[in-house]
């Protein structure tokens, strides 16, 4: 009996044992925290994407962010309209000074829009990274002009409303892939960025060149030379010698050289090589003569000299259509060579500087005799233009030293110039090459020009409109003859040697709402009635341009509000400080 009691006192006891251990488990798993279990050794945070800047512009959004080790990034981007993404081109992605991603997502229209970066880690097991980044909205370029007139396909590669024509060629060219970049026409390749535009007529699709730093070439060293008189040759066996410069590296390939015996009455074509230049034909011109005019030799003055001459550092394009050359880094530069258009439509130039330029910077011209009818719809809005320069200057005026001209115009129509810096330039913008020439509908707005020579512009037979430009410190600003109209409205002139100058009885130019500040030659007529007719004889192509002012179908004219329909019209007063804002490159962004 007292072992039987015994065995039950023990049961009982370790039964007591295990309630106590139960209830002392069960506390500790009520203060024990959620995190208390040991993290696996493979295992690490989740890392997030670190956006520097998200910013929208002018059809245009800014993206910087910071790179992560062993991962690759897209970024994808779409408007709140839209379903899909659309994939940004790993082009337009760069590393900047900071070592952050740097890429720019262009043509895309006004509107609100999402940009999602996506990352894809070499972890596998890290899922891939998002960010996205809403609401960013995106605001349209300015279109007054015009280029834009009564145009609704757009100019360029470029819809009116800032997307990309559909089906276009999109080319990314810079300095190390200049010579060797791509493009296909009616499959043939074309090799470099030369090649590409002066194949350009073989393009059956927009195309797109979009220019990333500054694209450099060479040119002839510095050679002083004298014109050769008609009565004494004064000629050296070295006068057409000269030697390419190096000193910038690799040239732009292809680019073509003539050199204009005026005197022998031939021309001497060479082709730009990596190397120097090559010889590759010569042909027979016309002989030439003129008057020396300038200040460089005096004991010339007045004398007749052969008009030898040097074309070169300009790439020509010729019978194309639908192109636009833009710089898509706030760094994009031409350096030392220029583009010539000739007898082409729908051209676009934007956001890039021009410096140091031989011939011209930019050009627009045709020879058909119909050309102001035929050829049409050209664009050159910030841009940078800064002095060019000839180290070889042939010609007999001797007038070359400072580049030939930054945006010149000849037997053409519907052109824009707008926000674009004109600095320290020579021969500016010059608008019909002779008496003879005759161009139609020219719009220059929102241009700064500072310590510019001339030609702002030089107008020759044509009517044109200049709103909102600011001249400063320039020698000589606007000119006109040969039966040219031109309105100015609400430009602002301060300490300029020459505003207006009117060189013939046919000519006008009519003055409305500008200012002009320690300013001294003004011939021009200054009306305070908006429709005031101003006499002239402005005819283009048989047809009555001496009241296109204010005529709705030859211009942009608000005839309820009398007033032109532009979209910005801004006080004088205020143009300075607006212009420095978003005139040129940095206007872009």
């Amino acid at each position: 009996m007292k072992k039987k009691a015994f065995i039950i006192i023990l049961l009982i006891l370790f039964a007591l044992c295990i309630a106590a251990c139960t209830a002392n488990t069960s506390h500790n798993n009520e203060t024990m925290p959620a995190t208390a279990t040991a993290p696996k050794l493979d295992e690490a945070p989740i890392p997030e994407i670190e956006v520097v800047e998200c910013t929208p512009y002018n059809e245009m959004i800014q993206l910087i962010f910071q790179p992560m080790e062993d991962t690759v990034f897209e970024v994808l981007y779409k408007s709140e309209n839209e379903a899909d993404y659309s994939k940004l081109s790993s082009d337009s992605m760069t590393i900047n000074e900071a070592g952050n991603y740097e890429c720019r997502i262009w043509g895309i229209s006004s509107g609100n829009y999402e940009v999602l970066i996506r990352g894809m880690h070499s972890n596998d097991k890290i899922d891939s990274l998002e960010k996205k980044i809403e609401k960013l909205e995106v605001t349209g370029l300015d279109r007054s002009g015009y280029a834009h007139f009564e145009n609704e396909e757009g100019t360029g590669a470029y819809q009116d409303d800032g997307a990309v024509k559909e089906n276009a060629q999109i080319i990314y060219v810079n300095n190390e892939n200049k010579n060797t970049v791509t493009a296909t026409f009616r499959n043939q390749t074309y090799t470099g960025l030369v090649d590409i535009l002066q194949n350009a007529d073989c393009a059956t699709e927009p195309l797109l060149i979009r220019i990333s730093g500054k694209i450099t070439t060479n040119q002839y060293c510095y050679k002083e030379v004298i014109p050769r008189l008609v009565d004494n040759s004064n000629i050296t066996e070295a006068h057409f010698e000269n030697i390419f410069s190096n000193e910038y590296g690799e040239n732009l390939v292809g680019l073509r050289v003539c050199h204009k015996d005026a005197k022998e009455g031939t021309a001497y074509n060479y082709v730009t090589t990596k190397d120097g230049i090559k010889f590759k034909k010569s042909y027979s011109i016309e002989t030439s003569t003129t008057k020396y005019n300038c200040s460089k030799l005096p004991e010339l003055k007045g004398k007749e000299v052969y008009d030898d001459d040097t074309v070169f550092n300009c790439i020509s394009i010729s019978d194309a259509r639908n192109i636009t050359i833009e710089g898509i880094t706030p760094d994009a530069e031409i350096f030392q060579f220029g583009f010539s258009f000739n007898n082409c439509d729908s051209i676009e130039v934007k956001n890039l500087k021009f410096s140091q330029y031989p011939e011209d910077a930019v050009a627009f011209m045709s020879s058909a005799s119909n050309a102001v009818d035929t050829h049409k719809g050209f664009w050159v809005h910030h841009c940078d233009f800064y002095e060019g320069l000839n180290n070889w200057d042939l010609t007999g005026e001797q007038d070359k030293y400072q580049g030939d001209g930054s945006v010149d115009i000849n037997n053409v129509s519907d052109v824009t110039v707008s926000y674009c810096n004109f600095i320290n330039t020579g021969k500016t913008c010059l608008v019909g090459s002779s008496d003879s020439a005759k161009c139609r509908n020219v719009t220059y707005h929102h241009n700064y020009y500072y310590g510019v020579q001339a030609r702002l512009p030089f107008a020759r037979g044509t009517n044109i409109h200049m709103y909102n430009n600011y001249y400063d410190s320039c020698k000589e600003a606007v000119r006109v003859r040969c039966a040219c109209y031109g309105f100015s409205e609400n430009n602002y002139f301060v300490n300029c040697g020459k505003a207006h100058l009117d060189n013939d009885d046919t000519s006008a130019i009519k003055s409305y709402n500008d200012v002009f500040q320690s300013t001294s030659e003004v011939q021009s007529v200054k009306v305070r009635d908006r429709e005031e007719y101003v006499e002239n004889s402005c005819t283009i192509a048989g047809e009555d341009y001496s009241r296109f002012d204010t005529d709705s179908g030859l211009f942009y004219y608000d005839p309820v509000n009398k007033r032109s329909d532009v979209s910005i019209m801004n006080n004088p007063d205020d143009l300075k400080e607006f212009l420095e804002k978003y005139a040129g490159v940095k206007g872009v962004y």
